[in-house]
């Protein structure tokens, strides 16, 4: 004779232990049994996937790989930021100079060549050491082929660099000699 125990169950178990049977005479026990051998079988997949993540050196810790991806992610919006802000310190020098560019020996405003600054190493997201990396290059709008003013190319790092502003005032002895006496 078998030894057989009685369970309370909810109605909602009970519905969900129907649904489980076989066929519509199946015994709760066998719907159970059932149930505890697909656990196990469950169990021995899981214990296999675990041991061919641990031989192929596959961390079995995803939490851990995780926070390494956020790690990476956070230190990449990092660099980033700061490649923003490198560039935005560069269009603020940029801006500035194009503001105030430098005059010419005949006083007239100069202009630059070209509206976008050259870069010697790198570009607008690099930080250098070299202060004289990239620049901007003026010249006078008088300047033509056969009388040519000159040009001046201004590097916005380079922080002992004197922007050519004004020119003093002519004086009446420019080119001659005075005469004294």
């Amino acid at each position: 004779m078998e030894n057989k125990t009685s369970i309370a169950l909810t109605k909602e178990t009970k519905d969900e232990l129907d649904k489980l049977k076989r066929h519509p005479r199946a015994t709760y026990d066998e719907v159970l049994k059932d149930l505890a051998s697909q656990n196990a079988e469950l169990l021995k997949r899981v214990q296999k996937l675990e041991e061919i993540l641990a031989f192929s050196g596959v961390s079995a810790d995803a939490d851990a790989r995780k926070r390494e991806i956020v790690e990476q992610k956070a230190s990449r919006e990092a660099g980033e930021r700061e490649r923003l802000k490198i560039k935005g310190e560069k269009e603020a020098k940029v801006k500035e100079i194009l503001e105030h560019p430098p005059q010419c020996h005949c006083d007239a405003t100069m202009v630059p060549i070209e509206p976008v600054p050259f870069f010697i190493v790198g570009d607008w997201f690099t930080k250098s050491a070299d202060p004289m990396t990239w620049g901007i290059v003026f010249e006078c709008p008088k300047s033509t082929k056969l009388d040519q003013h000159g040009r001046v190319t201004i590097y916005p790092d380079l922080q002992t660099q004197r922007t050519p502003r004004s020119k003093r005032s002519k004086s009446l002895s420019d080119g001659y000699l005075v005469a004294t006496g």
